[in-house]
């Protein structure tokens, strides 16, 4: 130890000379005159706002005479002002003389006084509740209730006989309910399976809690020695995994973060069990703020699922169909199929997600697009989804094509001066194969838009058919200038192949087909066009070309069931076998290829090898058209009725899918069996009520057979699905009146429809025909004669107007209308009226 004295200056810190050059600054500024003016001025404004109290005293070590603000001690002089008024007196006596009447001084029997604070006062309100109480206390009804209440209390709780109930403290009470379980569980307890599960748990229990080495309690703890402490399996596994880690060259380097891990997981421990203990809970649930946070969670829950929810739900489908549409017309259809499929989730009644599901459709060529089609003229009638539905349904049914008329007829009139109505109507001409009228829509579309190619196009490919040279130079001229087109290029040179065809001018289609080739958007089909263009001239490079449209049919099933359905129907089925029977198994299981080999066997009339080739195919969902075409190789081989069996067997499995029941009835109708096709389409007809379609194929198959009890039939079915179907009403009122079945509600209902619609020709005849078979033939004349001469001379209804005026004697007449009755598809009943008529002449 150092025995110098220190200096104490020595142990203050050295200061630089830097230090030395603030302390002057501040004495410079100290010094000058502002700085002292500025702090005089403060200190008299302070002096001002907060004077010296007059009734204040300075205290020994205190600072002074206290201070007070001025505008409390003026608001101070102003209470006491007022209180020693007239005003504050007269107040306060009144005050105190309602205070005195509202908390008047108790009755001395019930009123108690203590020590220093005097009687017991309440307000009037309380002394009258609490006479009120005691009123009804001491009346009979009040004795009565409590007797009644002791004897429930004491039925209820029946003092225990317990062994653990001490009489030193009173029996104990439980209610009959709690001694019935405690029963239960004491037997439960002594019982076999309750002695077993302890002696169960208590071995679990010494499993999976083992007793920690070395932790055997010292004498003076507990009942004379301490318990043994005891850590669960898991926790020793952790403890264990620590120190093992510990003892690695990474657990020495990182041993500081596992204590800081150790004691952060203890901090936290500890602060949990202080939060979520029993005691801490049971003292938030008595504060009054804790329920009504817990009633405005509550509310505020229930008000975000009544009201918020669906909200939210309206603008994340406005957000999710705006972005469905924007993916269309982006040509992103993965997405826009994704987000339609959300809106529909979210409401199915959305337009917007009808419209992507149609377009899309549309777009793929799916047998759906129909059905989204329907559906949204269902949901939103505007001319624009009508004209959509038209226009599907002309790609999507068979003729007569009744969803696109009576898509197309539902169009407000003011609608459709439009040019997408009369392409769409003039579409609809074309395949109903009245050119003429095909020809004024599109003349009309053209007027209304005359820059659109489309108009043009679609004009000069009707008139391509027109008999007029003038005309059919000119659409070729026309198409030849659109074939440069960039969007419609490509189908006006289609149409040029298809005119070329059809005028057997197969140079000049070939030219056209090979051109198309040539296209970047070049489909399949236009290569099996190309085919058949070469196998009508007896090219040499038909060979050549069938094997490169065969190595690019191999990249899709789809295309090698196409082209091996084109080589079937034109005499290479042998062809078709060979090269379907030498691809890799990936594409004869797909798509149409089984199908396809399976009309190969047929084409070329090997039914025993049809029959082998089925009997180890499996079709997944066309398995019934495979078992349709077994039952047909079955009836073809052995020329009995063992095919029946499996063809019931195929019915049933196409009951799955309305388009299977199709596919099935249009390959019976195909085989040429009348009576199985009739079948199929009835079992549609009764398993889905709701198609259409079954019905419109019965018509079409009894038409073609002049079948007119099926036909009454079908009508009957159409108008019990459809009451309101005026068509259908009329068509079972014909026919009804022609078989002479139900002639009343024939009469009926013909009269009704002529009525409704006077100048319509089909209601007129109809009507007229029931005049007739009334026995008045002149008023079915008069009936028919206000159409005008120019619509009776349609051959069907110049056959039923000659029929009513041979009847009226008009002999002369009647056979010219007898005679233009020739050209019309009449029924065997409407022939034979056109007979009799002739022989009664």
């Amino acid at each position: 130890m150092s025995t110098e004295s220190e200096d104490p200056k020595s142990k203050l810190p050295r200061r630089s000379k830097r230090d030395g050059a603030p302390r002057r600054l501040g004495q410079w500024w100290s010094g000058l005159r502002f700085p002292r003016m500025f702090s005089r001025l403060m200190y008299w404004l302070y002096d001002l706002c907060f004077p010296f109290s007059e009734r204040s005293h300075g205290y020994y070590g205190y600072s002074g005479l206290s201070r007070q603000n001025r505008v409390k001690w003026l608001w101070r002089r102003l209470r006491r002002l007022v209180r020693r008024s007239f005003v504050g007196s007269a107040f306060r006596a009144v005050k105190a003389r309602w205070y005195d009447w509202w908390y008047p001084v108790s009755d001395p029997d019930h009123a108690h006084s203590y020590y220093g604070y005097g009687q017991v006062r309440r307000h009037r309100l309380v002394r009258d509740w609490h006479r009120l109480k005691r009123f009804v206390r001491h009346s009979f009804l009040g004795r009565a209730y409590r007797a009644l209440v002791y004897r429930l209390y004491d039925w209820w709780y029946p003092l225990s006989k317990e062994t653990h109930s001490y009489p030193a403290y009173g029996y104990r009470r439980l209610s009959r309910l709690g001694l019935a379980w405690n029963r239960a569980k004491w037997h439960i307890h002594s019982s076999w399976l309750g002695r077993k599960y302890r002696a169960l748990a208590g071995d679990l229990y010494e499993w999976y809690f083992p007793v920690v080495e070395g932790s055997g309690g010292g004498y003076g703890y507990g009942y004379g020695y301490g318990s043994y402490r005891r850590v669960s399996r898991p926790v020793r596994l952790v403890r264990r995994g620590v120190r093992w880690f510990r003892r690695t060259w990474l657990g020495r380097k990182m041993g500081w973060v596992l204590d800081e891990a150790d004691d952060f997981i203890f901090q936290v421990r500890r602060q949990a069990a202080q939060d979520f203990a029993w005691q801490r809970i049971r003292m938030r649930l008595r504060r009054w703020q804790t329920w009504a946070m817990l009633v405005c969670l509550i509310a505020a829950t229930w008000a975000g699922y009544k009201y918020g929810l669906p909200r939210y739900r309206q603008y994340t489908e406005q957000r999710y169909a705006l972005q469905a549409q924007r993916f269309v017309a982006k040509g992103d259809f993965p997405r826009a199929m994704l987000r339609a499929r959300q809106v529909f989730t979210l409401n199915p009644d959305n337009p917007v997600a009808s419209r992507v599901f149609a377009d899309l459709a549309d777009y793929f060529g799916s047998p759906y697009a129909l059905y989204w089609r329907q559906r949204l003229v269902l949901l939103n009638p505007d001319p624009t989804n009508r004209l959509a539905l038209a226009r599907t349904a002309l790609r999507a049914e068979a003729f007569p094509f009744p969803t696109a008329t009576k898509a197309l007829n539902e169009i407000a009139p003011a609608y459709r001066q439009s040019s997408s109505y009369h392409l769409v109507a003039g579409a609809l001409a074309v395949k109903l194969s009245n050119l003429q009228a095909a020809e004024q829509h599109y003349a009309e579309a053209l007027k209304l838009n005359p820059d659109d190619p489309v108009n043009r196009m679609s004009l000069a490919v009707v008139r391509l058919q027109s008999g007029d040279p003038k005309l059919i130079t000119d659409s070729r001229t026309t198409l030849e200038l659109l074939r440069t087109d960039r969007q419609l290029g490509l189908l006006a040179t289609r149409s040029l192949v298809g005119e070329s065809i059809a005028r057997r001018e197969f140079g000049r289609a070939e030219t056209f087909s090979q051109q198309i080739l040539t296209n970047q958007q070049v489909s399949f089909s236009d290569r099996i066009v190309h085919l058949a263009i070469l196998n009508v001239e007896k090219s040499s490079r038909f060979e050549t070309f069938l094997g490169e449209t065969k190595k690019h049919a191999e990249e899709n099933p789809y295309y090698v069931g196409e082209l091996a359905s084109w080589l079937n129907r034109f005499g290479f089925a042998q062809v078709a076998l060979d090269w379907l029977n030498g691809l890799p198994v990936r594409l004869t299981k797909q798509g149409m290829v089984p199908i396809a080999v399976a009309d190969s066997y047929v084409a070329l009339g090997q039914w025993k090898g049809l029959a082998g080739f089925l009997e180890k195919e499996r079709w997944m969902e066309l398995d019934a058209v495979r078992i349709g075409m077994m039952s047909f190789a079955s009836r073809k081989e052995f020329g009995d009725e063992r095919y029946s069996t499996a063809w019931q067997q195929a019915i049933l499995l196409a009951a799955r899918s309305p388009t299977t029941l199709n596919t099935l009835a249009e390959m019976a109708a195909g085989w040429g069996w009348k009576q199985e096709t009739g079948d199929v389409l009835w079992f549609a007809v009764r398993k889905y009520p709701a198609e259409s379609w079954p019905l419109t194929s019965l018509q079409n198959l009894y038409t073609g057979q002049r079948d007119t009890a099926g036909l009454r039939r079908v009508f009957r079915a159409m108008v019990k699905k459809d009451p309101k179907d005026a068509l259908a009403r009329n068509n079972f009122a014909m026919v009804s009146l022609l078989l002479g079945m139900d002639v009343a509600e024939a009469d009926r209902y013909a009269a009704e429809l002529h009525a409704a619609e006077p100048e319509n020709p089909v209601f007129a005849s109809t009507y007229a025909f029931s005049l007739y078979r009334q026995g008045r033939p002149q008023e079915a004349v008069q009936a028919l004669r206000v159409l005008g001469l120019a619509r009776l001379d349609d051959p069907s209804l110049a056959a039923y107007y000659g029929v009513f005026l041979s009847a009226t004697g008009d002999t002369q007449t009647a056979r010219t209308y007898l005679g233009k009755s020739a050209k019309a598809f009449l029924l065997p009943e409407e022939q034979a009226l056109v007979e009799r008529a002739k022989k009664a002449m």
